[in-house]
């Protein structure tokens, strides 16, 4: 370059200048290209994306339908999370896990997101069709419940598990035996309740209220089980009672909650 003053400092600075404005102009037409290249190199983290609702969206509004239609789907992504988290429920009893707690504790959260945001979604969706806004409100109640489920899992599950952990108390072989089948009989529920929310099935209604009302029966026959090994002054059992009485009922409380859609379509609604 041509020195442009009487002193070098100056012409090397002004010489920077010059070569940092050509740089831009030859590389700004590159600029997309760059940054694609780098997205692909360096792919974002699933895990690093906010956590939000994927089928529902303010375009669906111009066609009711369509819109309601999203909120199931919407809703069905909200029951896979509450059933994942009951599956893993179980598991808080055996031995505390940390990663465990966390990750019940962020689906918890997740549910409570999709829970907000559907109700929103649905209560701003305007309709002239009577059918739809009641099938709406029924979404409403169904997502509600959903979010209920999470709740008894990350409060009432999660205290309960804690507590067992913190004293280290552990459950005699009968009541863990039996607490398992409660776990197991509520999983059943939830998968066919979840079902028959999808399919609108009335025989899927009808079944899964039954296994609700033989799981009252259950609840009280285990209940009963574990007052005969109290009577007979086992020391497992008497530490503990109290944990152990209350994971059934919530448990059973879990399976009301589930279930409480069916009976718009059961012919035992009456019964």
């Amino acid at each position: 370059l041509l020195p442009t003053s009487d002193l070098i400092v100056r012409d090397i600075a002004n010489a920077h200048t010059f070569l940092n404005i050509v740089s831009a102009i030859i590389f700004y037409p590159l600029i997309d290209w760059g940054a694609r290249f780098i997205e692909k190199a360096f792919p974002r983290n699933e895990k690093d994306k906010e956590f939000g609702p994927e089928y529902i969206n303010s375009d669906n509004f111009q066609h009711p339908e369509l819109a309601y239609a999203q909120a199931r789907r919407e809703a069905m992504r909200m029951g896979d999370i509450v059933s994942g988290m009951m599956k893993d429920s179980i598991f808080l009893f055996k031995s505390e896990d940390a990663d465990l707690i966390a990750s019940i504790r962020t689906r918890d959260t997740q549910v409570d997101i999709l829970q907000r945001e559907i109700k929103m979604f649905l209560a701003k969706m305007s309709t002239p069709t009577a059918g739809l806004n009641e099938a709406s409100l029924s979404l409403i109640t169904f997502v509600s419940d959903l979010e209920g489920v999470g709740d008894v899992i990350d409060n009432g599950l999660m205290e309960l598990a804690r507590k067992k952990n913190a004293l280290k108390l552990e459950f005699s072989s009968d009541g863990w035996r039996e607490i398992c089948q409660m776990h197991t009989a509520v999983m059943e529920i939830v998968q066919i309740s979840l079902s028959c929310f999808e399919m609108q099935d009335r025989d899927l209604a009808n079944r899964v209220i039954q296994k609700k009302r033989e799981l009252r029966k259950l609840e009280k026959q285990l209940k009963e089980s574990h007052i005969e090994r109290l009577k007979k002054g086992l020391v497992e059992t008497i530490n503990t009672s109290s944990i152990h009485m209350d994971l059934i009922s919530d448990y059973r409380r879990i399976s009301g909650l589930i279930v409480n859609h069916a009976y718009s379509l059961s012919d035992m609604a009456k019964e």
